[in-house]
């Protein structure tokens, strides 16, 4: 993670060293990876702005 901080200059926040919120983060992501496998999704792109699935042909 240090490499990628150093070299690529990305702002990296270790959620691993956050309980509460790495658990958070597990169980989101349960929960979507439920929804994608039901729903049929091959993927998906989530921001602040939109939910835009990837379907699979």
């Amino acid at each position: 993670m240090e490499v990628m901080q150093r070299v690529l200059k990305l702002e990296i926040e270790d959620f691993g060293k956050m309980p509460k919120l790495n658990k958070l983060i597990k169980l989101y992501y349960k929960l979507l990876n439920d929804y994608m496998m039901k729903r049929g999704f091959a993927g998906l792109v989530h921001t602040k702005e939109q939910f835009r699935p990837i379907f699979m042909i």
